[in-house]
């Protein structure tokens, strides 16, 4: 788990503008418009032919003559509208960006107050019980899936082996986390077995994750495309960079509107980034200088005597206390700062 001082559930609200066409609102337009024009026209030649004898062979051809006119008038006005609906339409996009998430225990944990006994006396519904609610809000809510779900046994040497039953993917689909990324260094904790147990039991639930060269797209209820690619320890091997940039444009080529690069990178234990860690975003290729985003400080549990697995929004002089600590942690390298109010500026 890397930089663990802000492990879990500082959430980030993304607030992406993207190109959306509104073709349908735009032909549903044109044809009342068209409908209104042939109303309005055809009412003024029904008063024209109130009279008899002559006047109703002139109102005949005025019939014709406002047809006509009617029919060019419309199709000019259709064909202004059209093009109108053929501008970029923006929309909001909503992403929630949590951090680490480990649904379950290391193997040197007892069974008493663990993440399981949580699980089997509170059921799946409990653990982010406290940020549900800001999940629901979203388009989409993208988490950092730092353990396998697998009932695998056999675990590689290291000193924290983490990992969940599979039915804990319910902790995920039952509050709105639609996406993950699983490109960490707790992905082969269970060897291959483990990391293949949890690629399928993400795939049967339905959620979008990306892992090296396997890249997500999940579409939002507007049909807006956002990729998913992840890699972790980046700065170590240089592969590991041509997964990022290989699964961009991947992505890119499948549709995909928005694209979310995890880098899972630093050092363990340690809570200020080096100077390979950066964030930045880029729109059409050009480095962006600021960014629509807000920080939700959240500590790791509902209360602060021991670890209760429910992280929690925090609030007052501890919210504070988070965004500055996230403030000092940053400063050597990073142009980003998070005011008292957890909205997030890039100078």
């Amino acid at each position: 788990m890397k930089n663990k001082g802000l492990k879990i559930l500082l959430s980030v609200l993304l607030v992406l503008c993207i190109i959306m066409a509104g073709a349908l609102i735009g032909k549903e337009y044109i044809g009342d418009n068209i409908k209104e024009a042939s109303n309005r026209n055809g009412v003024d030649v029904v008063r024209d032919t109130s009279d008899t004898g002559k006047e109703d062979e002139n109102a005949v051809d005025s019939t014709a003559e406002g047809t006509e006119s009617t029919q060019s008038d419309a199709a000019a006005e259709a064909e202004a509208t059209e093009a109108d609906t053929q501008q970029p339409q923006m929309s909001t996009i909503v992403i929630t960006a949590t951090g680490d998430c480990t649904l379950g225990n290391n193997q040197e944990q007892s069974y008493d107050g663990s993440f399981n006994s949580y699980y089997d006396s509170k059921g799946q519904d409990y653990f982010f019980g406290g940020v549900r609610d800001i999940f629901e809000a979203d388009d989409m809510t993208l988490i950092n899936l730092e353990c396998v779900l697998s009932d695998a046994t056999e675990r590689v040497e290291k000193r924290w082996n983490l990992k969940g039953k599979p039915e804990y993917i319910g902790i995920m689909t039952g509050s709105s986390i639609e996406a993950c990324s699983l490109g960490n260094n707790h992905t082969y904790d269970y060897g291959q077995a483990g990391l293949d147990d949890t690629r399928n039991v993400l795939d049967n639930a339905g959620i979008v994750y990306g892992f090296n060269d396997h890249t997500g797209i999940y579409e939002t209820a507007d049909g807006t495309r956002i990729g998913i690619v992840s890699a972790s320890l980046l700065s170590q091997n240089g592969d590991r960079e041509a997964y990022i940039q290989n699964g961009i444009e991947q992505l890119r080529e499948q549709g995909a509107a928005i694209v979310i690069a995890c880098c899972h990178w630093g050092i363990e234990g340690d809570h200020y980034p080096n100077d390979y860690q950066q964030a930045f975003t880029l729109i059409n290729g050009e480095l962006q200088s600021g960014i629509d985003a807000q920080i939700i400080p959240c500590t790791l549990s509902s209360t602060s005597a021991y670890n209760d697995f429910r992280p929690t929004v925090a609030s007052g002089e501890k919210a504070q206390e988070i965004c500055s600590l996230m403030n000092t942690y940053s400063q050597n390298c990073s142009n980003i700062e998070i005011d008292e109010l957890g909205n997030l500026h890039v100078n």
